[in-house]
């Protein structure tokens, strides 16, 4: 930790004078790695000028390293300057012309120029007799030219090869999986991280790696065993820790993913997000308390996150507190206006103080919201029905049509009929339902519990269940 601050303290200090050199016009001069880290600190800091013009005091000291040329060329690049890139490129050239940095790079730039042909020309003539590391490298920089032209088998077959080359190379791992997914080459990826496994069984990038592509093809066991090797081999990994949580988590293993979730937390929390998740945990248990103390943690860190006060609106819904649970969700829409979510809890905690007013606004607000996303006028719709509000869900359901459509909403469109008592057409809609989405039948019956005895409805409800085979 004394080490740290001291650097830190270092590294400020070179930056400030820096920077008094700049203003005062004075002329100074820094040794390599005091430019190196200037330069890698205003990068950081995404203040590229200030980048560039340490570049320019670092070249105008030190003219044969073709080092610097090639950093301000990758920098140009980087901000979309292309012609002065190739500029500072050819300068790297002509100071080292069979540097393998620079072809790198060269292909590089060329890639971005839309130039592929040649770039992928330049590696092929760069592979031929040169050492492993460098074969390895430049295979990742093939990998980058196939994924801008959207050849994603053969980006993920370029990074097989730099990793069958060397199995450790960390960059090679992390893009692996991007190509995996882009190529959907999930069998591959699991024979590749399995090979680099029996080499190497510590490689946690490879268990990562493992791990999301069994959880791919629905191997969740193998999935959740993988993603926990890579953060016991490397305790400070945190992704291994937040996604072998979050898988558990979509599988509804919400013990195992708390379990995980507080383990990340000790590590490398306090962090706002964590306690969120932990209290998502606890509320799928239905720990609401332990829900609401680690809601409450997480709100001392960051008093403007929405999605903490929306959690704890979600627990004082499930303890029947709706005061507060309106008070916690106002706060979240001051915060993020824009989640539908937020203003269906919202609506159902003012229809359970009867406040029909301002339920039917924010029910309103939740279709507005989320247009294309059916759950929220089937909720709208439903209400209004319950409420004997026959002729306005009608409109509502009317309206729905234009954006988008479920089974649910026609199981809505079956109840009104049935409401109006034209059995009919109330029939003729529950079974276009059913034949659409038998499962989505409990729509009608949160509508009114009596669809459940009702002879008509039952008989048919029965007829599809044969024809579907349900049981």
């Amino acid at each position: 930790m004394d080490h740290k601050i001291k650097r830190d303290a270092n590294l400020n200090s070179l930056v400030s004078n820096f920077e008094s050199v700049i203003a005062e016009g004075s002329k100074s001069y820094f040794d390599e790695k005091q430019y190196n880290d200037l330069i890698n600190y205003y990068e950081k800091e995404m203040m590229f000028e200030k980048a560039l013009e340490v570049l320019s005091l670092a070249l105008s000291q030190f003219e044969y390293r073709s080092e610097f040329y090639l950093a301000k060329a990758n920098l140009l690049l980087n901000i979309g300057q292309i012609d002065q890139a190739y500029k500072y490129l050819a300068k790297a050239e002509n100071v080292a012309p069979f540097e393998t940095e620079v072809k790198l790079l060269k292909a590089k730039v060329l890639a971005e120029d839309n130039r592929y042909v040649e770039a992928l020309n330049l590696l092929d003539s760069l592979k031929e007799g040169c050492i492993d590391q460098d074969l390895s490298e430049i295979f990742i920089r093939e990998s980058y030219i196939f994924e801008k032209m959207k050849q994603f088998d053969l980006m993920f077959n370029s990074l097989s090869e730099s990793l069958e080359i060397n199995p450790s190379n960390s960059e090679a791992l992390d893009r692996i999986w991007l190509s995996a997914e882009l190529s959907r080459s999930y069998l591959k990826s699991i024979n590749l991280h399995k090979r680099i496994l029996d080499k190497d069984p510590y490689n946690y990038l490879a268990w990562y790696n493992l791990g999301h592509a069994y959880s791919s093809i629905g191997e969740y066991e193998d999935a959740i065993i993988s993603l926990e090797y890579s953060f016991i081999i490397n305790s400070d990994f945190k992704n291994g820790y937040l996604d072998c949580a979050d898988l558990c988590f979509q599988l509804k293993r919400y013990h195992k993913s708390l379990e995980y979730y507080k383990d990340a937390n000790k590590l490398f929390g306090p962090d706002p997000e964590l306690h969120l998740f932990i209290a998502e945990c606890h509320l799928n248990l239905g720990q609401t308390k332990k829900a609401k103390l680690n809601l409450f943690e997480g709100l001392k860190v960051d008093r403007y996150n929405d999605e903490l006060y929306y959690n704890l609106a979600l627990c004082y819904a499930r303890e029947g507190s709706w005061y507060k649970a309106i008070n916690a969700y106002h706060k979240a829409i001051s915060i993020e206006d824009n989640r539908e979510e937020y203003y269906l809890g919202l609506a159902k905690a003012y229809a359970n103080i009867d406040n029909d007013e301002k339920a039917i606004i924010n029910y309103r607000k939740s279709t507005l919201t989320g247009l294309e996303q059916p759950e929220y006028w089937v909720e709208f719709t439903s209400y209004l029905l319950k409420k004997g509000m026959l002729e306005d869900a009608m409109i509502i359901l009317n309206e729905a049509e234009e954006y988008t459509f479920s089974a649910g909403l026609v199981y809505c469109r079956a109840a009104y009929y049935f409401m109006k008592n034209d059995n009919v057409q109330g029939l003729k809609f529950l079974e276009e339902a059913l034949l659409e989405d038998y499962f989505e039948l409990n729509t009608l019956y949160n509508i009114n519990p009596e669809y459940k005895i009702n002879k008509k409805v039952q008989s048919l409800i029965r007829y599809y269940e044969s024809e579907l085979n349900i049981a």
